[in-house]
C-alpha cells in the first residue's frame, strides 16, 4: 500500500477554490487588471477587468410574459406566420439586490419551423405621448 506525506498532499488540495472563488480573489486583489479581451473582426474591441467581469457574472435578469395577444395568424405547418404582441416584466438583480426593472411591450413577427415558433423580427412598442 502506498503512503502519502500529508503535508505534501495538502499542497495540492484546492477544496472550495473553484473558478468562482478564483475570479472573486482576482477581482479583490487585481480588480483593475485586464481579464478578458474581445477583438471582433468588425466593431470595437472590448476589455473586461477582473472586477467588471465578476460584477457582470453576479447580475441576474428574469423576464416573464405578463400578457400576450395574437394579432394575426396565417398559413399552417412549416412556414406559418404569426404577429404577436406581448407585455413583459423584466427585473435584474446584482449580488442579490434589486438593480433594475422594466415592463416593455414587444411586437413579434414569428414563423413556424416544425414544432417551434421562431422570432423573425422583434420591435419594442414605445408609448405615444
Amino acid at each position: 500500500m502506498t503512503t502519502f506525506d500529508s503535508a505534501e498532499v495538502a499542497r495540492y488540495q484546492f477544496h472550495g477554490q473553484d473558478v468562482s472563488w478564483l475570479l472573486d480573489h482576482r477581482a479583490e486583489h487585481r480588480g483593475d487588471h485586464p481579464f478578458l479581451v474581445w477583438e471582433p473582426r468588425s466593431g470595437d474591441d472590448v476589455t473586461w477587468t477582473y472586477a467588471a467581469f465578476v460584477e457582470q457574472t453576479k447580475a441576474v435578469a428574469d423576464c416573464k410574459v405578463d400578457g400576450e395577444g395574437v394579432m394575426e395568424l396565417t398559413g399552417s405547418g412549416d412556414g406559418a406566420k404569426a404577429h404577436v404582441i406581448m407585455n413583459l416584466v423584466i427585473s435584474q438583480s446584482l449580488a442579490g439586490q434589486a438593480a433594475n426593472s422594466g415592463a416593455p411591450a414587444v411586437d413579434l413577427h414569428m414563423v413556424r419551423k416544425g414544432d417551434a415558433w421562431l422570432i423573425e423580427q422583434l420591435d419594442e412598442i414605445r408609448a405615444v405621448s
